[in-house]
């Protein structure tokens, strides 16, 4: 009688924990399709809108609109500082959290290069993003917000 007592009690706690493993997994497999939803929000194409605090106003004669277009299923992207177009690499993108790397850029000189350096330099920064109606919130690591653009 003792062992049939104890091959029950072994498999009503092999089965519990068969059952804890699964609600695990779909727990993970849950978060991980989050973040890739979230993720999937941040691609496309966005216009500069705010930098630094300061409103992007149309540009000068002979730049042109600051951009950042974002392939997170490649974990990658492509844009404009408003002179000179960039491209590079996304070390890190999840439902919070993207940190661009590898930037390249043409090196043309235009008549206003103040938006152009600063856009450059401060990509570099980013670390944290918001998406909220249609607008994209980049921030520093102090959690300060340095860039924002429009969907296009």
């Amino acid at each position: 009688m003792k062992k049939i007592i104890i091959i029950i009690a072994a498999i009503i706690i092999t089965s519990c924990n068969a059952s804890k493993n699964t609600a695990n997994s779909d727990i993970k497999n849950t978060e991980v399709k989050q973040e890739k939803k979230n993720a999937k929000l941040i691609g496309g194409s966005w216009t500069l809108e705010v930098m630094l605090t300061k409103n992007i106003e149309e540009p000068s004669e002979g730049n042109k609109l600051s951009y950042l277009t974002i392939y997170p299923e490649k974990l990658q992207f492509s844009g404009s500082d408003g002179c000179n177009n960039l491209n590079g690499g996304i070390k890190k993108l999840d439902e919070t959290n993207i940190i661009f790397s590898q930037m390249i850029s043409t090196k043309m000189l235009c008549p206003d290069m103040k938006i152009a350096d600063t856009f450059t330099k401060i990509m570099s920064q980013v670390v944290v993003y918001k998406i909220s109606d249609e607008k994209l919130f980049l921030y520093n690591k102090e959690n300060i917000e340095i860039l924002q653009f429009r969907k296009k």
